[in-house]
């Protein structure tokens, strides 16, 4: 029972454990298998970012490489960069997936997209970080898996984490047919022939 206080007592004093917090749904537009990935995610930050740490997304629902080709947080100046974790094209990079592993080896590299920004991230301001992948929409037909999302410092110290940080659900890909009529006032044209209208 003493060590249940003295647990209860830490607890107390150290506060709730900080945490990435979604502030709304993650959108996906179009909302569509086989469509361009283009993902908006809200969330605020417990703790500030240092423009030396670096955003991790992880997108359980590919089963290949995610390859990310833009991203940028909305209606901000803050610049971003961003690549794939297993295979990063940007350079000066302080952080690894070894590095990363020794600290929460349950991050899959492959489907993780790391995002570096120039300027400091402030705690408490909601954030709408826009990824555009290469990758097409994955088929499934019920919600996504869970995607997460972690801030982390240059040498790989996790700051927030947030496992379940939330889905997506698809709508089924459109196989309609757009068939168009269009009715003329103009005399009639033979086949093959030219119209003004």
């Amino acid at each position: 029972m003493r060590h249940i206080s003295c647990l209860l007592l830490i607890l107390i004093a150290v506060g709730p454990v900080s945490c990435l917090v979604s502030t709304g749904p993650i959108e996906l537009s179009p909302n569509t298998e086989n469509s361009p990935s283009v993902y908006l995610i809200p969330f605020t930050l417990s703790r500030s970012v240092p423009n030396t740490g670096y955003l991790l997304f992880v997108m359980p629902n590919y089963a290949s490489a995610v390859i990310p080709t833009t991203c940028k947080l909305v209606n901000t100046s803050v610049n971003l960069q961003c690549t794939n974790f297993l295979n990063p094209t940007l350079s000066g990079l302080t952080i690894n997936t070894m590095s990363i592993a020794s600290v929460n080896p349950n991050i899959n590299a492959t489907v993780t997209v790391l995002i570096t920004t120039d300027t400091e991230l402030m705690a408490s301001t909601d954030y709408y970080l826009q990824i555009v992948l290469s990758n097409v929409i994955p088929s499934t037909s019920e919600l996504s898996n869970s995607f997460e999302m972690y801030s982390v410092s240059w040498n790989s110290i996790i700051y927030e984490q947030n496992w379940n940080f939330g889905q997506v659900e698809y709508q089924s890909r459109q196989t309609n047919t757009l068939t168009v009529s269009m009715l003329s006032s103009l005399s009639a044209v033979l086949p093959g022939s030219t119209s003004t209208f």
